[in-house]
């Protein structure tokens, strides 16, 4: 488990790295007039073909992204490892849910995840507020989540989040790329 906890610390640092790179390359390249960039409701602002215009729109379409990923996140941190965990596990024999609503439930799962990505396609083309609305309760929720499957765990003492030793091996690592 040593290896994988590193593996996973070295990815989590070249995402943040990644993350920090587009933010940049975002914000030198852009150009002030493009409609991403802008907030709130304006005549240009589209959801799925209707215009958001008023505020009353805006924050109407900002309740509902905000729901619709709240939903998405609990949907794919709770039931996405069950069907993969449970159902999938042709070890697992014993099942907590009838025939019925093991289908209901995946099927569910499926169709919803399915019309979420027609809402996600309108939102990245939509503007900047819309996204982070997304990412912010992405974030949120999956710390609510993530502390309720964590809370019952025991760990390792570390002193430093970020050991030298683990960034010394990634300069390493970046060096012998070059």
């Amino acid at each position: 488990m040593q290896g994988a906890s590193f593996s996973m610390r070295k990815i989590s640092y070249l995402l943040v790295i990644w993350m920090g790179l587009m933010v940049i390359g975002l914000v030198v390249y852009s150009t002030s007039d493009l409609d991403l960039f802008k907030w709130g409701p304006n005549i240009s602002l589209l959801f799925l073909d209707i215009v958001i215009d008023t505020w009353t729109k805006w924050a109407a379409l900002i309740i509902f992204i905000t729901i619709t990923q709240i939903l998405k996140v609990f949907a794919d941190e709770i039931i996405s490892p069950f069907i993969l965990n449970t159902i999938m596990d042709h070890k697992e024999k014993e099942m907590f849910f009838s025939y019925f609503e093991t289908q209901i439930i995946c099927q569910t799962y499926y169709a919803f995840s399915a019309f979420t990505k027609i809402i996600y396609v309108s939102i990245a083309i939509s503007q900047i507020d819309c996204i982070l609305v997304v990412i912010f309760t992405d974030i949120i929720v999956s710390i609510y989540t993530t502390h309720d499957f964590l809370r019952n765990k025991t760990y390792q003492k570390h002193d430093v989040i970020l050991a030298s030793d683990d960034l010394e091996d990634y300069i390493e690592g970046l060096e012998e790329v070059k």
